[in-house]
């Protein structure tokens, strides 16, 4: 199709074409994720806030890699939250009342139900996909390390679920497999009950089955580059 960006298409229509613009591009980026990414400006800036924010999560805890309860990791993330704000808006001249504390940027609510009480959850930022959290990460890797014998096995169970998320990063999926090449091609076998199946010749075919383009793709950010009203347009047609 040629398009370019989504991020300027509702500033060509006037006020009373809004809502059909909105929805005309929200129906663009359900075909295409990545569409934004399309443009090289916005690409780019998308590319260098993630790799500030990596370096800001860094300076914070002396690491990329944090692990503790849910409610420790909600907290790490909202303190990251505010400081990688801070940092954004310095020399903007912004009101002191209009800064917005970690709290109101993560609430409570955008964490799933029951999440602050697990008690082994992994907060990891990449300086490409950003930050995710992750829960039975500890099973998963010891299901790489013993392939378990069958797909009802809680293991392969966890694999499974970490396939079928489409917020989960492919890097963790492949740096577990990089890791563990011995047993790598085992796991998979049993768990998606595919005896021929080898990650080196399948695995990347498999991520692109189950992940969405800026998943996927390695050097795309995983970071909203649209506005905020055509992200809402687009989570009403899912």
């Amino acid at each position: 199709m040629g398009i370019y960006t989504l991020s300027g298409t509702t500033k060509n229509f006037g006020q009373q074409d809004a809502a059909t613009a909105k929805s005309l591009a929200a129906r663009l980026l359900s075909l295409d994720h990545a569409l934004p990414f399309h443009n090289p400006q916005k690409l780019a800036a998308a590319r260098a806030t993630v790799a500030q924010n990596h370096r800001i999560f860094g300076e914070l805890f002396g690491s990329h890699v944090l692990q503790g309860t849910g409610a420790q990791m909600i907290e790490a993330y909202r303190t990251f939250l505010e400081a990688s704000r801070r940092e954004a808006s310095a020399g903007n001249d912004e009101p002191e009342d209009d800064a917005r504390s970690g709290l109101r940027l993560a609430p409570d609510e955008s964490f799933p139900a029951g999440f602050a009480a697990r008690q082994e959850v992994r907060l990891v930022h990449h300086p490409v996909k950003s930050a995710v959290f992750l829960v039975d990460y500890e099973a998963l890797e010891d299901a790489h390390r013993t392939p378990p014998d069958d797909a009802p096995d809680p293991g392969a169970a966890v694999l499974r679920g970490y396939l079928e998320d489409d917020q989960i990063p492919c890097f963790i999926l492949e740096d577990l497999a990089d890791r563990h090449p011995d047993t790598v091609d085992e796991l998979y076998q049993v768990a998606l009950a595919r005896p021929g199946f080898s990650w080196h010749d399948d695995g990347q075919a498999l991520l692109r089955t189950y992940k969405p383009a800026p998943i996927h793709h390695a050097d795309l950010p995983r970071i909203a580059m649209v506005p905020v009203s055509l992200s809402e347009a687009y989570q009403s047609l899912t």
